[in-house]
């Protein structure tokens, strides 16, 4: 008998879980090539405020409130009444996009249910037409609003199974879906230990793609990577058998570019030098808090010059694993019609990027190079963090991406007191299975 009660309790709980994505999957259309599920709206958010990062950000620094008094004044000026717009986050939210046959993207937003759906679209409709900048319809069936493209949206065959949308991914709070012709990703959200977990995963669906992430990425870790110099807030690494097709790759079926501007060097720069790229990429960033604090003096100090803007003094370099010579990436810029100067052993282009070469390191940084090295030698590593290595723990021991942020790094230097928070992200090749698995972690 006791296994009975403990079984339905069970199965209570999974039905529980599932109940928000069971309402929405039907209404959802079936070509989805994005989906995004989040249950219970008050519920989540409520969590989400318990975070150290979530509490920081909305109530320490009263985001929040600031957030709430914009809405709200809009509602009053337009007559509406402000508990009516608030009433369209009481439910599930669902949003979804998929591609026409012109190759144009379309969305729809899903949200419910909703008590006196009609008046709160009413209301909702006021508000969002001053802040969207971008013409969009509301629809009102049964207890739900969509909004978005809902004349499109009311043409497309609808309905998609939650195992297609959540795999065998554990419950949670909200649910991430990805597709094209190669690739299918999931990602499920979920609280636990004052900690926001999103566990995920990509599957190659194609041979050709199954190949292709074992070949890039099978084996491949950043270990030996976290040992070397980093900037103290934030660090990407990465490690792929070939840099330029992992680049694509992620770029065309998972809309993740590798690479910025801001970097020095494009995909197409990458393509040309690809014969002599090892296939490793690290990018570190840092915010120097005393910096950034004297530029929002100075600009306070300016007596309301509307020319006088704060700037922020970020600092980014990044190392890219080179076997070739700096000759050939100068070549390989020109040829992009990037214009480059050059003083003795570094380059500079017109995007005040300075471009060296170290041993096996191309470096690109917005620093030149004597301050970048100074950068690098006498900061605090962000991998030497004790939240980095709590996070560590939770992750596969060998992994080819890994991205973190120090939030507290910031935050303590805001509010005067050490405060842990931060964001982890990481992905391995999983050979059991066949795909590429992940965490994110958010305190």
């Amino acid at each position: 008998m006791r296994k009975t009660i403990f079984l339905v309790s069970f199965l209570l709980v999974i039905v529980a879980s599932f109940a928000g994505i069971l309402e929405l999957a039907p209404m959802l259309p079936s070509d989805s090539q994005m989906i995004i599920v989040v249950e219970n709206l008050p519920g989540s958010y409520a969590q989400f405020k318990k975070l150290t990062l979530g509490d920081s950000l909305l109530n320490q620094l009263a985001l929040e409130q600031t957030i709430s008094q914009q809405i709200e004044l809009v509602a009053y000026n337009n007559g509406v009444d402000p508990s009516s717009v608030y009433a369209a986050l009481s439910g599930d939210l669902a949003i979804a996009s998929w591609a026409t046959s012109e190759n144009e993207y379309k969305m729809i937003i899903i949200l419910g249910p909703i008590n006196n759906p009609k008046s709160v679209a009413s209301a909702l409709k006021k508000v969002l037409d001053f802040f969207l900048p971008f013409e969009f319809e509301i629809l009102v069936d049964s207890n739900y609003l969509f909004i978005g493209n809902v004349t499109e949206y009311a043409n497309l065959k609808k309905g998609i199974s939650v195992d297609a949308l959540t795999g065998d991914l554990e419950p949670g709070i909200s649910y991430l879906y990805m597709r094209n012709t190669d690739i299918l990703s999931r990602m499920s959200f979920r609280y636990s230990d004052n900690l926001l977990l999103g566990q995920g995963y990509t599957i190659p669906l194609s041979d050709k793609a199954k190949e292709q992430v074992k070949t890039l990425f099978s084996g491949m870790s950043i270990n030996d990577l976290e040992e070397l110099p980093h900037l103290p807030l934030a660090g990407f690494m990465f490690r792929a058998n070939d840099l330029p097709e992992a680049e694509e790759l992620l770029s065309t079926q998972l809309n993740f570019s590798l690479m910025s501007e801001k970097l020095g060097i494009s995909q197409d720069i990458l393509k040309s030098i690809s014969r002599n790229l090892t296939g490793t990429i690290l990018v570190d960033i840092d915010l120097p808090m005393e910096e950034l604090f004297n530029n929002l003096f100075a600009a306070q100090q300016s007596n309301g010059n509307a020319n006088t803007a704060p700037t922020l003094p970020v600092k980014t370099i990044s190392r890219i694993g080179y076997m070739g010579t700096l000759e050939e990436v100068k070549n390989a810029l020109s040829a992009k019609e990037v214009d480059v100067t050059i003083n003795e052993d570094v380059l500079k282009t017109d995007k005040n990027v300075f471009i060296w070469k170290n041993n096996r390191w191309l470096y690109t940084s917005n620093l030149d190079k004597s301050e970048a090295y100074s950068a690098l030698d006498n900061s605090t590593p962000y991998t030497q963090s004790s939240l980095y290595q709590s996070f560590l723990k939770l992750m596969a021991k060998d992994r080819f991406l890994t991205f973190f942020m120090d939030t507290g790094y910031i935050l303590s230097a805001l509010f005067g007191t050490e405060i842990q928070s931060g964001i982890m992200s990481a992905a391995w090749y999983s050979d059991v299975n066949t795909r590429i698995e992940g965490l994110m972690v958010i305190k």
